[in-house]
């Protein structure tokens, strides 16, 4: 209010002298800081949505300072998403999966836009977003995955076939990642925010990872470079795993993604629990509260704001962003 009022005291001090020059040459008023909104899921202690909570449950604070909620909604939302398949399991995980992917489609619905790609050693998109729902059926369905690699243990994974379907998808775009142990899963969904990259109006953007969790150490992109990327364009990531067993061992890199991107990583032993999966994590994605509020008393001119969402009421896990960047990876500008 402030500032406002200082700048008001030029343009009148400048009238006043009556000279346009002068006029044009006032500085320009400080911007107003955008609307940052904000997902949000609340979990009871068995793991259950809770979807009855109101404005008045929820605190929202950034860099410590309580805001106000200037944005509340229960109501669902469509959603932007990259399925991002692991192309390099072990058979068996790789012939689950194989048989799961028809169930993926029945998550999403006509107001949703779905791309498909996968990665092992490299990234590579499969098709572009689709919003109708049996050609998006039909193109998982045609996806036929590669175990190769894995078996071998090493870095000549063939992309997945695709089966003839005409006019089903473009030309694949395919982005070489260096090669290693494990597969560059850091680049992958780099990649993947990327092709969300695009204004998304009322869709949730999300990345949908299927993978059994294993990592380069080669990748191109390192943790904090592909996490700034997820948190300045508000994307969450949400994890498969297709072997729990050995994936909860090797498991820290998914977790940190979901969960500082207000995410979860599920694990699935069969391919019950797979399908199982991914109907929790597109209701998860849809349901979730939409809450938002425009800063206010925080430091503007610092690029990384913390946010912390908080429940009046006992015993409920909350999931949402940690925060967000002014600017992108690549320094680009605020969305």
């Amino acid at each position: 209010m402030r500032s406002r009022t200082y700048f008001g005291m030029l343009v009148l001090a400048a009238l006043l002298a009556g000279s346009p020059a002068d006029i044009q040459n006032l500085p320009a008023p400080p911007a107003e800081p955008a609307l940052v909104v904000v997902p949000v899921t609340v979990k009871t202690a068995d793991g259950e949505f809770l979807y009855e909570l109101r404005r008045e449950d929820f605190r929202i604070l950034e860099d410590d300072v309580e805001q106000e909620i200037a944005l509340f909604s229960a109501e669902p939302r469509p959603l932007k998403a990259v399925v991002l398949l692991d192309n390099a399991l072990r058979p068996r995980q790789a012939e689950m999966v194989q048989q799961s992917l028809g169930a993926i489609a029945g998550g999403f619905g006509p107001f949703d836009h779905v791309a498909l790609a996968s990665f092992e050693f490299s990234f590579r998109q499969e098709s572009d977003f689709l919003s109708d729902n049996d050609r998006l059926y039909e193109r998982l369905r045609a996806l036929k995955l590669s175990a190769e690699a894995a078996e071998r243990g090493g870095s000549q994974t063939r992309p997945p076939r695709v089966d003839a379907n005409p006019g089903a998808a473009p030309p694949p775009r395919r982005i070489g990642l260096l090669g290693g142990e494990g597969k560059n899963l850091h680049d992958a969904i780099y990649e993947a925010a990327r092709l969300l990259q695009e204004p998304a109006a009322e869709q949730r953007k999300i990345i949908l990872v299927i993978t059994d969790g294993a990592v380069s150490r080669e990748s191109r992109m390192p943790f904090d470079h592909v996490l700034r990327e997820l948190l300045h364009q508000g994307i969450t990531v949400y994890a498969v795993g297709t072997n729990p067993g050995l994936l909860r061992g090797r498991a820290e890199v998914l977790e940190r993604y979901a969960a500082r991107t207000g995410g979860e990583v599920f694990y699935a032993e069969n391919r019950a629990a797979l399908e199982s999966a991914y109907g929790r994590i597109t209701e998860q994605a849809r349901y979730a509260y939409t809450l938002g509020y425009v800063p206010r008393k925080t430091d503007r001119t610092r690029d990384y704001h913390a946010i912390e969402v908080r429940v009046r009421r006992p015993n409920l896990t909350v999931l949402a962003r940690e925060g967000y960047f002014l600017s992108g990876a690549a320094g680009s500008s605020a969305p």
